[in-house]
């Protein structure tokens, strides 16, 4: 599919290159494509890559010919995404870390767990933002879970999400913290992903193996914050210093 800005203006869309990297096609008028490469894009997801692909083509068309894609493709590493956003903690413990923690209603998580590459262990839970039948809307996350390896909910909402997911046919694993052998009604972030980790073993973190699925963390919980934090940037700088704590701990135990 190729979207226009308007008549007269450069259309775009975007691809993927021999190696699986993104990249935007532009279309002119005249139907001649260039391509620019989003490989060095910082922002992750693919709704990311859409928003560069459409302010790259709106450049394009108010500059004309004084700025080249050239131009723009060198310009691309410079550009600092937004925290909380579907941001690259890091790697430890041979984990990639994602701090989604502004992702506080389902639709932003269905962008943010919906657009990553990487099959990851997703972080759902938090306060509830319930609907008018008390329900929480976690069926409509179910499709964009897909291609993940599993689910840990937490928090006040999380018993309510994990039945929501159960019940609507979610295709991953649904974990919840264990307490004494029973279900925790509640549990925070940090027990979360104390249970994220038991899910990777040392093949799926050793490195080496250029055909190996990343392994990978995603906090992206479609709830508010309140129930453990005082807001959702809060709860990301928790999120990001348990990551090099507990990740840290994780590598230490493998070796």
């Amino acid at each position: 599919t190729v979207w226009y800005l308007g008549p007269g203006s450069p259309g775009f869309t975007l691809t993927r290159d021999e190696h699986s990297d993104p990249s935007v096609a532009i279309v002119d008028a005249e139907g001649s494509h260039s391509s620019i490469s989003l490989r060095e894009l910082r922002a992750l997801g693919t709704h990311n890559q859409m928003n560069a692909a459409a302010a790259i083509a709106l450049v394009l068309a108010l500059c004309g010919g004084s700025i080249t894609a050239e131009a723009i493709e060198a310009a691309i590493p410079t550009l600092l995404p937004p925290p909380h956003r579907v941001e690259a903690v890091g790697s430890f413990g041979g984990i990639q870390w994602i701090n989604d923690s502004k992702a506080t209603n389902v639709e932003s998580a269905i962008a943010g767990v919906g657009g990553l590459d990487t099959c990851a262990v997703v972080l759902l839970g938090g306060a509830p933002k319930r609907n008018a039948d008390g329900s929480l809307g976690f069926e409509r996350l179910v499709p964009s879970l897909a291609n993940h390896r599993a689910v840990v909910t937490f928090g006040e909402a999380g018993p309510q999400i994990a039945e929501e997911l159960q019940t609507n046919g979610c295709p991953c694993a649904i974990l919840q913290v264990q307490e004494h052998g029973a279900i925790a009604d509640d549990v925070g972030l940090k027990g979360a992903i104390q249970v994220a980790l038991t899910q990777f073993n040392r093949g799926d973190v050793a490195g080496g193996a250029e055909d190996r699925e990343p392994a990978c963390i995603i906090l992206s919980p479609a709830c508010a914050s309140f129930d453990e934090f005082n807001n959702y940037e809060h709860r990301g700088e928790v999120f990001a210093e348990l990551a090099r704590q507990l990740g840290t701990a994780f590598a230490s135990q493998r070796n």
